[in-house]
């Protein structure tokens, strides 16, 4: 028995040593090249010209053998002002060549650090903003021998901005200041004939936060407007004016009329509203309010 065991051993160890090479073998000349080792590079047509864009982060792994993975996270290329793409057309259409992800999803935004809104795909092709915005391309793939997700970002123009009511200008003390509009009504026609409008709301002027006053000496205020409103009116409250739940302040605005565009500041830390309003001229027409607080210290 010891002596067939002595005979047996080389021979089971041989066997075991050609299975090993042989593996080794296998895997040194199996075909790989159409394994997806990382994710497909997307190409984006836009006005019939593809453009090639590389992920922004990827999260990734393929099985080169039985118990052999390949994989891990790997970070790109984030859009910038210099990859910029002009679309005249309202959608644009990816394309994964041969390995399309199972999930496809995106988002936007105007500027990198606002929040993402959701976008939805129709076979493939994205409807675009208009102006100038950021995409985000996420997808998924599940395949048999990988699995992964990646991100693409995108900075792409449109065109025509989103419809917006002009920007306040105040002048006092020989500085001009700039606010945005809060609540606002602004529709325009586009190029293809097609009306725009957006809406906008923000709460009662006595509600809002104000981050600081503008502080000035100044006896009177110069408003302007690029274009000038038809109409627009000014009211304003003593700053620690108290409101409701409701919104109902406890004593009504003054109402303050202007004079060749300029007003008469009230001295002390006054709460202000413009409601100002255009005509639709085709360009861009609707009605806006801007608030700010003013402290007046006169010397």
């Amino acid at each position: 028995m010891r002596d067939f065991k002595e005979k047996l051993f080389p021979i089971v160890a041989l066997l075991l040593a050609f299975l090993v090479l042989g593996g080794m073998i296998r895997m040194m000349y199996t075909d790989h090249s159409n394994l997806l080792t990382g994710p497909p590079d997307l190409y984006v047509t836009a006005d019939g010209d593809p453009f090639f864009v590389q992920e922004s982060s990827s999260n990734w792994s393929a099985r080169l053998g039985r118990n052999r993975w390949m994989g891990g996270e790997g970070h790109g290329h984030e859009a910038t002002r210099k990859d910029m793409i002009s679309a005249a057309s309202e959608t644009i259409f990816f394309d994964f060549g041969e390995h399309p992800p199972q999930n496809l999803t995106a988002s936007y935004s105007e500027d990198r650090t606002s929040e993402r809104i959701p976008l939805s795909f129709e076979n493939n092709r994205l409807h675009l903003q208009p102006g100038i915005c950021y995409y985000w391309i996420s997808a998924v793939w599940e395949g048999e021998n990988y699995s992964g997700t990646a991100e693409y970002s995108l900075l792409i123009d449109n065109g025509e901005a989103s419809p917006s009511p002009p920007t306040l200008e105040l002048t006092v003390d020989g500085n001009t200041h700039k606010f945005t509009s809060g609540s606002f009504q602004w529709k325009r026609t586009l190029s293809d004939g097609k009306g725009q409008s957006v809406f906008a709301d923000s709460d009662h002027p006595l509600r809002l936060n104000y981050k600081e006053p503008l502080t000035v000496t100044g006896k009177q205020m110069a408003i302007s407007f690029s274009p000038m409103p038809d109409h627009y009116e000014v009211l304003c409250w003593p700053a620690d004016t108290a409101i409701d739940d409701e919104g109902n302040p406890d004593i009504e605005a003054d109402m303050l009329l202007p004079q060749h565009d300029r007003i008469d500041l009230r001295e002390g830390r006054w709460i202000y509203q413009i409601h100002a309003e255009w005509a639709d001229t085709g360009e861009g027409g609707g009605k806006a309010n801007y608030s700010f607080l003013i402290n007046c210290a006169r010397p």
